[in-house]
């Protein structure tokens, strides 16, 4: 008996860090990065990676994904790589719809299960970003604006099989936002890969987190994960 209780707590602490480190993102007290779609900054090194995205609805094969991430007192940085052997950029008047029907990554952040409100930001692969807020369900205002966000603040970059976005997003407005509470991070981590044009496409979506959803569908409470940021001297 007593072995086996003690097997058991040792496998809750092996579970515990293992939670902890895989949402674990470092903050330094200063940060130098060029916004400017690239990773060439030396202190992405030291970002938390994310690589294991998945997209739950379809057993075909999907091209990679990367999230790096790392915080300093004043800013969430964060840089994506999508590889992509074919990226498709949909021109169209409103900026909404453009990039809706576009390769593009997504994140996404909520305050509560309730989804009330949720807000979200979603950069396609040539370089336009498409800030929403919402209100479960899908009742979305794609007329609001990312409070502060300016466009320097959001660069993308395309390299032979792919492309890069990269950006930087005010803790204080995080905060404001309630989307980062006492260290907590709400956010989902998404993107949309289309295989043709916008007319008749198939899109593959790739997650971070499953939702469990029988459908591709992101707007949902179970997308959303959570993120610690720490500090590191």
């Amino acid at each position: 008996m007593l072995f086996k209780s003690i097997l058991g707590i040792l496998i809750c602490l092996t579970l515990f860090a293992c939670y902890s480190s895989d949402h674990k993102v470092p903050q330094f007290k200063n940060i130098e990065i060029v916004i400017d779609g690239l990773d060439q900054d030396s202190i992405w090194t030291e970002a938390k990676t994310i690589d294991n995205f998945s997209c739950p609805w379809t057993n075909d094969s999907i091209q990679l994904t990367k999230f790096k991430i790392l915080t300093d007192s004043q800013y969430l940085y964060f840089h994506y790589t999508a590889f992509d052997k074919q990226i498709i950029c949909y021109n169209h008047p409103k900026n909404h719809k453009a990039v809706i029907d576009s390769d593009r990554i997504e994140l996404f952040f909520n305050i509560n299960e309730k989804m009330n409100p949720y807000y979200g930001l979603e950069m396609d692969a040539c370089g336009r970003v498409m800030p929403f807020k919402g209100v479960h369900y899908r009742k979305v205002n794609y007329q609001w604006a990312w409070p502060g966000l300016k466009k320097e603040d959001i660069s993308s970059d395309k390299f032979p099989n792919g492309y890069t976005v990269e950006g930087k997003l005010s803790l204080d407005t995080l905060r404001a936002l309630q989307v980062l509470k006492n260290r907590t991070l709400n956010i989902g981590l998404f993107r949309g890969d289309y295989a043709a044009g916008h007319n008749g496409q198939e899109v593959l979506w790739h997650t971070w987190k499953d939702p469990m959803t029988e459908k591709p569908d992101f707007h949902v409470a179970s997308a959303i994960g959570k993120m610690i940021l720490s500090t590191q001297d």
